[in-house]
């Protein structure tokens, strides 16, 4: 969104700029009304400037956002951190085995006494909802205390099923 909007404004400067240098009078005369304008009406040219920079920062700042990073337990003298995203993909891949899932999707939050981990699945026919969702339970906190040395803190089995007729 930052990006096309940007991208707009920079679009409508350089065509401005083009139109003054190939000489028209228009862009020039609009940008001196526009002055006199502002130059009038100081209150409202300090108010517009004031919005401008909260709204241009606050912009800055939510395009400086990253993803989210999980803390692991300090090791030696530094910290290691891992991407949500690299946790999200380890448990969606311990998963990816059991029978009877045909779609999963993986959430992961971070709590001071572990992850909690939140797993949307859609199955078929084939799948046993109880013997399942314990299995994937399982998988999913084992595999990740295994490879990333976190305590999960509880798995939640969200079951979707599909309510199209067919």
């Amino acid at each position: 969104m930052l990006r096309k909007f940007l991208g707009l404004i920079l679009l409508v400067i350089s065509v401005w700029l083009l139109l003054l240098a190939v000489g028209w009078s228009l862009p020039y005369k609009i940008i001196l009304s526009l002055l006199v304008w502002l130059r009038t009406n100081a209150l409202l040219s300090a108010a517009l400037a004031f919005l401008g920079l909260f709204v241009g920062l606050y912009l800055l700042r939510e395009g400086s956002s990253r993803t989210p990073k999980i803390q692991l337990p300090r090791i030696n003298n530094g910290e290691v951190r891992i991407s949500q995203a690299a946790v999200e993909q380890i448990a969606a891949r311990s998963i990816a085995g059991l029978s009877g899932l045909q779609n999963t999707k993986i959430k992961i939050k971070q709590e001071p006494d572990g992850l909690i981990v939140k797993c949307y699945c859609r199955p078929d026919h084939r799948f046993e909802i109880n013997s399942g969702s314990l299995q994937i339970q399982k998988n999913i906190s084992q595999d990740i205390e295994k490879y990333i040395g976190i305590k999960v803190k509880e798995v939640r089995i969200l079951i979707k099923v599909d309510q199209r007729k067919k």
